[in-house]
């Protein structure tokens, strides 16, 4: 990932936040924590709490654990400390006081379990929904601006939404809806005095996701295909399987360009709300596919590399997204009011950019 250069940030300001707060960033060990957590080191930004998971030893999580410990090596923070841990702290005074939590000045909330299939709803409700309100709860008390992570799986197969609908089609979709539901009905009330955002990502590709198995991006995985088998494995029916596709890079800034104007804007009239964070631009899998393929091939030179149709899978139907796309009218308008000048990336410039990295990185 390059560095940012058109946050424009006050580097004065960036010193004295340094000297005199801190940035919490929970699964900032994670896909969209690390790379937010490489472009806040670039810009100067050094004083990060991170919190995550490194699992106790255990085979099924070495090559997690190594991923994350690597991570943790390349990037430049205050303090570490498991969730649990964490968790713990901000529910006492005396520890809060200790370990300097009172001084956090800002929050990117991305911790989460975002496997799609968990069946175990407890787990799911503890770590996307319980975590979140305590996160949540934490920054109300401190008046701490939060920007957290939702997710577009909660509107389930809603193809002409004219109005904000949802149907979460799995357990994953429900613990997000259950926390986004949450958040508004406390905006409602008016009891969060402090700014709090939350983004719903839509389907979201790029850099530092190879930690995720078989919940990587289409785009990891057609890659992977290609390279090992020459061959690029879709779903049968997907030239109909429509998904809003965003470029990590897109994530990233856009969390920070909201950092931007939250910082550098003492009034700040109805910011505060859950929006829609993707292209509005949904491209089918099947054209995924082709540009995987197409750009591969010009790459490497060869030209066998072929598109396989699969059976659908039995356990995915009624639990399957076949159409995302975002309304983002409201974040762009935002974007407008403060003269952030932002714009998308294309599905062609962003797979081009990923499968590079990707190949460089084999």
């Amino acid at each position: 990932m390059k560095k940012t250069n058109n946050l424009n940030l006050n580097k004065d300001f960036i010193n004295n936040f340094n000297k005199n707060k801190y940035i919490l960033l929970t699964g900032g060990l994670g896909f969209i924590g690390f790379n937010l957590a490489l472009i806040l080191n670039s810009i100067g930004f050094t004083n990060l709490i991170i919190v995550d998971n490194i699992f106790n030893h255990n085979d099924n999580y070495n090559f997690l654990n190594q991923i994350k410990l690597k991570r943790l090596s390349e990037i430049k923070f205050i303090n570490y400390f498991q969730k649990e841990k964490f968790l713990e702290l901000i529910k006492d005074q005396k520890l809060i006081s200790k370990y300097d939590l009172n001084k956090i000045g800002f929050i990117f909330h991305q911790g989460a379990c975002t496997n799609t299939l968990e069946q175990d709803l407890n787990y799911l409700l503890q770590n996307n929904f319980e975590y979140s309100k305590e996160i949540l709860n934490f920054s109300k008390i401190f008046n701490i601006p939060l920007i957290f992570a939702s997710s577009a799986s909660v509107y389930g197969n809603l193809k002409n939404r004219k109005r904000i609908e949802y149907n979460p089609l799995n357990y994953y979709a429900l613990s997000k809806f259950l926390f986004d539901n949450y958040v508004i009905n406390s905006l409602n009330a008016n009891e969060l005095r402090n700014i709090v955002i939350g983004l719903r990502y839509f389907n979201v590709y790029g850099f530092y996701e190879e930690h995720k198995g078989f919940m990587a991006s289409v785009v990891f995985h057609f890659f992977n295909q290609a390279i090992k088998e020459n061959i690029i494995k879709v779903f049968e029916g997907s030239q109909n399987f429509f998904r809003d596709f965003i470029f990590i890079d897109d994530i990233v800034h856009i969390n920070l360009f909201l950092f931007k104007i939250i910082m550098e804007n003492e009034k700040l009239d109805n910011l505060s709300g859950i929006y829609d964070c993707g292209t509005s631009k949904p491209v089918s899998f099947i054209t995924v596919a082709n540009i995987v393929k197409n750009y591969m091939q010009q790459k490497l030179n060869k030209k066998d590399i072929n598109i396989l149709e699969i059976p659908f899978p039995n356990e995915l139907k009624n639990k399957y997204q076949f159409f995302t796309k975002a309304n983002n009218k409201n974040l762009i308008e935002i974007f407008k009011k403060y003269n952030i000048n932002f714009r998308f990336t294309t599905i062609y410039k962003g797979v081009k950019k990923y499968i590079d990295y990707l190949l460089k990185n084999i």
